[in-house]
């Protein structure tokens, strides 16, 4: 028996159940690369960090499809939202003041986020 509890705030995407077959490790290989998602290809490709009041996204292989960038602050305000060209960009944060900043990309409705502090 498994019970979950969540606000109406999280994304629908927060999780992803697994099922896996072990019929050998060539098999068990094919299928760890099938059941990667988003999150996981992002989380190898994509470097997220800020310096000063700069927030600095840099990808290794972008996905091609539309990539939407969205930072928003810790009360969940959206503050910046922009679709992604470059393999580098940098966000200037100057407006802001200084603290933590949530910054998701979306990709065909799957998100990878990750949180930042800018100074």
């Amino acid at each position: 028996k498994y019970t979950f509890k969540a606000d109406a705030e999280y994304y629908d995407n927060r999780f992803v159940i697994v099922f896996k077959v072990d019929k050998g490790l060539e098999e068990e290989e094919l299928l760890k690369e099938e059941i990667l998602g988003f999150d996981d290809l992002l989380e190898e490709n994509v470097k997220i960090y800020s310096n000063k009041d700069n927030i600095y996204i840099n990808f290794e292989n972008m996905p091609e499809n539309d990539n939407i960038l969205i930072i928003q602050d810790v009360l969940g305000r959206k503050l910046v939202e922009i679709n992604l060209i470059s393999d580098k960009t940098k966000i200037s944060m100057n407006r802001y003041s200084s603290g933590n900043y949530f910054v998701k990309i979306i990709n065909n409705n799957e998100v990878y986020e990750q949180k930042v502090f800018v100074e």
